[in-house]
């Protein structure tokens, strides 16, 4: 987390002087205790992967090994103490205790740091606090933040991360990520543009992002030949062969969309066999946190399929349970609605999607009346697991409250 460090002309110097004249004191009191000088020359020279000279990582200096030089200046330590004080009593009860007391301190010390070590995110604030104009410290954060659904607050770490290290294109391609998580697509590509352009940066993964980013803007003729480049150098990537299948639908070419549900099926993915299994597929991301991205694909594809009713019952579900929806609950009672005037008739599972919408549209009179009406189009002493989830479904609406995937 350091940046490239110069230490002065005058520190450079005094150092050296300092480590020249521990040595030389070491060198001459090996006479008659040769363990000092044994521990000091493992600090020495262990410090090599350490302070730069050899650089490990991505970082100049590697704190996280400081444990390999300071082994030696505990065999020095202790060893040397030890010889020191055998022939008198009274120094080594007073050694003991100087020891006893350092290492309660010790582990209060250690005591008051397990906070930080509690989980990523404290030890990234911890980071933070320590080195601020760290681009790796930034950046590393702002990843924490995005996949624990803070997206938005990621957004500042990851620009002051490109800021700091302009020529790294990584902090970029963070940065447009993030924006995709949250549907600024358009805002996206410039990003991505520009992480392509750093010569660090690795092409490929960049590539299968502008691709999300044009099927997020509704360019899947675009987003094709991306995810193609994208695949020729990663062949089993699942979720990006996905994308090109959604794509190519998208486009109207579904013999190339056909084409690769084959191929896939012939490594061994079966649970895609047509569009319509593309569905749970788009939920399932949806879920994980990809809801605009996932959002658009229901949306351009009830476009597309003017006549698609499972497409709309999945959109509008998910719109109406999601905490923090990527549309507004009215487009849920729309696709709901327009689900029950697509079917042969109501059904229990369609209104209650149509409940849940009106739910999350603040309509709870409309949403428990939907609850009930599909309760009654169950026969009585079949389904009561069904029965019993929209027995749940009511009550929270009763209540004034929306239903949530993860209610009890």
């Amino acid at each position: 987390m350091y940046s490239s460090l110069a230490p002065s002309f005058g520190w450079a110097v005094l150092s050296v002087i300092a480590l020249a004249a521990i040595t030389g004191a070491l060198v001459f009191l090996a006479r008659r205790n040769r363990v000092p000088l044994v521990g000091w020359l493992w600090f020495i020279g262990m410090l090599v992967p350490v302070i730069g000279f050899v650089r490990v990582g991505t970082v100049h200096v590697a704190d996280r090994f400081t444990y390999l030089p300071s082994i030696g200046l505990f065999v020095g330590l202790a060893w040397g103490v030890a010889t020191m004080v055998s022939s008198r009593v009274w120094l080594r009860r007073m050694t003991s205790a100087v020891a006893l007391l350092l290492l309660v301190g010790c582990a209060w010390h250690t005591r008051a740091a397990l906070p930080t070590w509690r989980n990523s995110g404290a030890l990234f604030e911890n980071a933070m606090r320590h080195a601020p104009d760290s681009a790796l410290v930034n950046g590393n954060y702002g990843l924490y933040l995005m996949n624990h659904g803070r997206v938005e607050e990621s957004l500042t770490y990851f620009a002051r991360s490109a800021e700091l290290n302009p020529q790294s294109g990584e902090a970029f391609a963070s940065y447009a990520d993030a924006l995709l998580r949250l549907g600024r697509s358009e805002e996206a590509i410039g990003w991505i543009e520009t992480a392509l352009s750093k010569e660090d940066s690795d092409p490929i993964p960049l590539t299968s992002l502008l691709a999300f980013a044009q099927l997020d803007i509704h360019r899947p003729d675009l987003a094709v030949p991306l995810f193609r480049k994208a695949l020729a150098a990663q062949p089993s990537n699942l979720g990006w062969r996905i994308e090109l299948i959604r794509a190519l639908y998208e486009v109207g070419d579904d013999a190339q969309a056909r084409d690769e549900i084959q191929r896939l099926q012939r490594a061994g993915f079966t649970a895609i066999r047509s569009f319509d299994d593309l569905i749970p597929q788009y939920a399932q991301w949806w879920r994980a946190g990809e809801r605009f991205h996932a959002w658009r694909f229901f949306l351009y594809n009830a476009e597309r399929l003017p006549n698609h009713i499972a497409l709309r019952e999945a959109a509008a579900w998910l719109l109406s349970v999601d905490p923090t929806p990527p549309a507004p609950a009215s487009e849920a009672v729309r696709l709901a609605r327009e689900a029950i005037a697509l079917s042969t008739g109501p059904q229990p599972n369609l209104l209650a999607t149509l409940g849940a919408a009106h739910a999350a549209d603040g309509q709870f009179d409309q949403a428990q009346r939907a609850v009930r009406q599909a309760i009654g189009l169950i026969p009585v002493g079949q389904r009561p697991d069904i029965v019993a989830q929209l027995n749940r479904q009511w009550e929270e609406y009763r209540h004034n409250r929306p239903w949530r995937e993860d209610a009890p």
